[in-house]
């Protein structure tokens, strides 16, 4: 089958983004031709386009080095054949061939047929994309890797920080499960391309979603397992003592020059020191290797009669605070509960402040 080159640069670029380099699943690095469908899977995610072309039976075809040939390469038509093991790759002047490997059979499980379609998927989308920034990276903490879906609800959390939106994005009936980041990262890549959500079902659990493109790519994935910690009792009440105060941006680049000058500390030791009073904010930290860092700012906004001093690891808010873009931005301060509350329109994040024994000690100048 003959085939525009550039077209299927674009079209297997983006499969791309479902292998890996895994040695332990060698096909997780190959394109799967089969039954009219180009494929790859990383074990996670599945990405899926279709062709004209159809082996005999499914075959993998390596994707770094078929890339490599075709991104490489001048001609604009290039002729794919499949023969026996082999995928031959013609041009008017250059003549290829790649080692395929027959698609083993495997037992099928009944399709998950019952589907939830999600139409505000904008929202849905920033949503994840948010809370994606809090989920663990500590694979023993298996659901908590992802990120949770709970009716109009969206969770993410590392346990040090709980990332939340709450959306009008879901369709009626209650979605509930967890999504990993390597499929929510794959998503947010081609958000503008993005036509329809899809959420299937196997009896009362959700089994997959697939992400449909504008050019027909279907971005599919499988949930996370486990069960999910129930973060709402971690958040304060309206009851709880707190002091709230607007920010600005002038106060998001301070925390992250700050956090930066903190940078070759270990993250979970790294603090900041931030004290407001009298309508000013005085920021601080301490380096054990370079030295210490102060900067003052106004805030006007702020009352006159307001003192108070937290001690936070920057880091932890830095991705609160540059991802939160509504106008109306506010810092929620609970002293009797050592917690931080940041809010920016739908999206919330709650972390612990670093208690009075444990901030950074004056260095002498």
């Amino acid at each position: 089958m003959k085939i525009n080159r550039e077209e299927w640069v674009e079209r297997l670029t983006k499969l791309c983004a479902a292998t890996s380099t895994s040695t332990i699943t060698p096909t997780n690095s190959c394109f799967l031709f089969s039954k009219g469908r180009i494929m790859t899977s990383n074990g996670t995610v599945t990405m899926t386009t279709s062709t004209s072309i159809i082996p005999e039976t499914g075959k993998y075809v390596p994707a770094g080095p078929l890339m490599k040939l075709l991104t490489s390469i001048r001609d604009d038509e290039v002729e794919l054949i499949f023969v026996e093991n082999l995928l031959k790759v013609k041009t008017n002047r250059l003549k290829g061939k790649l080692v395929t490997v027959p698609e083993e059979k495997s037992d099928k499980k009944e399709a998950a047929t019952e589907q939830m379609e999600i139409s505000a998927y904008p929202d849905f989308i920033e949503a994840v994309k948010f809370c994606r920034l809090a989920a663990s990276e500590d694979l023993t903490t298996q659901a908590m890797c992802g990120v949770h879906l709970d009716g109009r609800w969206t969770f993410g959390s590392d346990r040090y920080r709980i990332f939340t939106c709450l959306k009008d994005a879901y369709p009626n009936e209650v979605v509930k499960c967890t999504l990993p980041v390597q499929f929510i990262d794959i998503v947010d890549r081609y958000k503008e391309e993005v036509r329809r959500i899809l959420f299937f079902t196997r009896g009362d659990k959700v089994d997959h979603v697939d992400v449909i493109l504008e050019d027909s790519t279907v971005i599919s994935s499988k949930v996370l397992e486990g069960d999910y910690a129930d973060l709402t009792k971690f958040f304060p009440t309206d009851e709880d003592v707190n002091v709230s105060f607007p920010y600005s941006d002038e106060f998001v680049q301070v925390v992250n020059r700050q956090a930066s000058f903190l940078s070759n500390i270990a993250t979970v030791d790294r603090e900041l020191l931030i004290t407001i009073d009298k309508g000013k904010c005085v920021f601080k930290v301490v380096n054990r290797d370079y030295g210490t860092l102060d900067e003052e700012i106004d805030m006007p906004e702020v009352d006159m009669n307001l003192s108070i001093t937290i001690c936070i690891n920057p880091t932890l808010i830095t991705d609160a605070l540059n991802d939160v873009t509504d106008d109306h931005r506010e810092i929620s301060f609970y002293p009797e509960k050592n917690l931080l509350r940041i809010i920016g329109g739908s999206c919330k994040c709650i972390m612990p402040t670093i208690v009075e024994e444990e901030k950074p000690k004056e260095t002498n100048d």
